[in-house]
């Protein structure tokens, strides 16, 4: 699939916030305890 240039931009920023808010989410996991079968859907 092609995607033009903005389009990846765009892609690469969203890409970026999750994998960011992934890790924040991992430390908050890790600091409270949760288990990882609580969150199938991560």
């Amino acid at each position: 699939m092609y995607l033009q240039g903005s389009s990846r931009k765009d892609l690469q920023t969203i890409l970026s916030l999750w994998s960011r808010n992934r890790m924040k989410f991992l430390e908050f996991k890790a600091f409270t305890g949760l288990k990882e079968d609580m969150y199938p859907y991560l």
